[in-house]
């Protein structure tokens, strides 16, 4: 007898933008205080990686957010939106002076 499992049940994209959409709604909206570490504690469950001192404002939305790394000193404003959904390549990369560098 073979056990089915959540994870088998639903591909590994469509796992990874609910997750996505879980935690962005969760906190997404949540006012500026006690918003930006929360934001900043459970962003990072989402994205491949988070530099030092990153700062997202509220109302941010990010898809394929398991393609997008956030660099050191990094401020995303209100109501910003990162879409690496469809990126040829591998990663969406932020840095501190909001260059966007994509690498394969």
């Amino acid at each position: 007898m073979t056990s089915i499992t959540f994870t088998d049940s639903i591909s590994l994209e469509k796992w990874l933008r609910l997750k996505e959409v879980l935690v962005i709604g969760l906190v997404g909206g949540i006012p500026p205080i006690p918003g930006r570490f929360l934001r900043n504690l459970l962003y990072r469950s989402i994205l491949v990686r988070m530099g030092k001192f990153v700062r997202i404002e509220q109302l941010c939305q990010f898809v394929g957010s398991h393609q997008i790394e956030l660099g050191n000193r990094v401020h995303i404003g209100q109501c910003s939106f990162l879409d690496a959904s469809k990126l040829a390549t591998k990663f969406l990369w932020v840095t501190m002076f909001g260059f966007m560098t994509m690498f394969v």
